[in-house]
């Protein structure tokens, strides 16, 4: 996506526009054990390029939760897209609670 004004590109949080890929380091051989990344196309690209590595394929119909708990998110928004939605206390301006990235309540256990 593009800003045909100012020609530059723009980033989406919107989870529709994001890729999910496996990616490879230039030596062929696979980032973090086989972690998969997720941004929008150009995103990854260029995130490909600036680490020194390439798309060996983009996936499609990846579960949500395997996403996120074993996904990098590579995009430049400004949230994760994936990321899990956990309950929010407004009259004190933060999480009801103490949540990891999977949205388990710490303080629960």
């Amino acid at each position: 996506m593009y800003d045909k004004l100012e020609n530059k590109q723009l980033s989406s949080n919107c989870i529709s526009h994001q890729e999910i890929a496996k990616v490879l380091h230039a030596d062929g051989s696979s980032y973090k054990m086989g972690t998969l990344v997720y941004g929008t196309y150009e995103e990854i690209e260029e995130w490909c390029e600036k680490n020194d590595m390439w798309v060996d394929k983009y996936l499609d119909h990846v579960n949500p939760s395997t996403v996120y708990n074993t996904g990098e998110w590579v995009g430049t928004g400004l949230s994760d897209p994936f990321a899990v939605s956990v309950p929010f206390d407004y009259r004190e301006s933060r999480a009801k609670g103490n949540f990891n990235t999977r949205g388990v309540d710490q303080d629960k256990w």
